[in-house]
């Protein structure tokens, strides 16, 4: 038996999750910290966690315990907002995370998914941390609040959103670049490169998964660094999100226009 503190349990999964846009969750208790390393089924989310057990799970440092999940978001969450702030006791068996409220009041049991369906999940795609960045700055509050969310505000609309690069100037667009008739919003240039002309566009439900998650980080003081990265040989781009240590990494992949 061992103590489990559900908000903190809750917030963990949505970072391993980004906000719930990954179906299925594995966390990994070893040497006194949580790690989780996940891809989306759409391959257009990967998401690297490795991040002090702060109370999370008690275990010791001799643990080694993981615990895989399937559609967190409806069939954990509820049980864990149910508990709220109420001291919990978990019991971790071949199929089940069992939770008693030290109250007596409620008891709870949630079944695992079997480790062969989280490692495929994981493996269907590697990523590297080595890509050819041409934008590599701190994330500012002014980025998050005028063009984030003038980007989420504007986005639904599309669908998408992208980072452009015009003249050697670098854009956050809110368009459809399919639709010569689209309306559009750019922001003002965020910087320059000498990577030629190019329009990455990325799924619009994903940037907001990912913004929320850096919002709820900011509120807690957390610093980010974003970066993008496009591989011309290929046609691929990326959005890498990351903390200050990089115990918290966040890699958004295009999508076709």
């Amino acid at each position: 038996m061992m103590k489990l503190d559900a908000k903190k349990f809750r917030k963990v999964m949505a970072k391993a999750t980004l906000n719930y846009s990954i179906d299925f969750v594995q966390l990994r208790f070893v040497d006194g910290r949580v790690k989780s390393s996940m891809i989306s089924n759409h391959q257009q989310i990967v998401t690297k966690i490795d991040i002090p057990n702060d109370g999370i799970l008690e275990t010791t440092l001799q643990d080694d315990i993981t615990i895989n999940f399937s559609s967190p978001s409806v069939l954990l969450v509820p049980y864990l907002e149910d508990i709220g702030d109420l001291e919990t006791t978990a019991k971790i068996d071949d199929e089940n995370l069992l939770l008693f409220l030290d109250s007596g009041w409620n008891e709870y049991s949630v079944r695992f998914v079997t480790d062969s369906v989280i490692r495929n999940y994981l493996t269907r795609r590697s990523i590297s941390d080595e890509f050819p960045y041409f934008y590599d700055e701190p994330l500012t509050d002014e980025m998050r609040e005028r063009y984030f969310e003038s980007l989420k505000r504007l986005g639904a609309r599309h669908g998408k959103i992208y980072i452009s690069v015009i003249d050697g100037k670098i854009y956050f667009e809110a368009t459809d670049r399919t639709n010569a008739f689209s309306n559009k919003m750019n922001s003002k240039p965020l910087g320059t490169t000498d990577i030629n002309d190019v329009a990455i566009c990325f799924e619009y439900k994903n940037f907001v998964s990912l913004s929320n998650i850096i919002e709820h980080g900011r509120a807690e003081g957390q610093e980010f660094t974003i970066k993008f990265a496009h591989i011309h040989e290929r046609d691929k781009g990326i959005i890498h999100v990351s903390t200050a240590d990089n115990s918290e990494q966040y890699f958004l992949l295009n999508r076709e226009n």
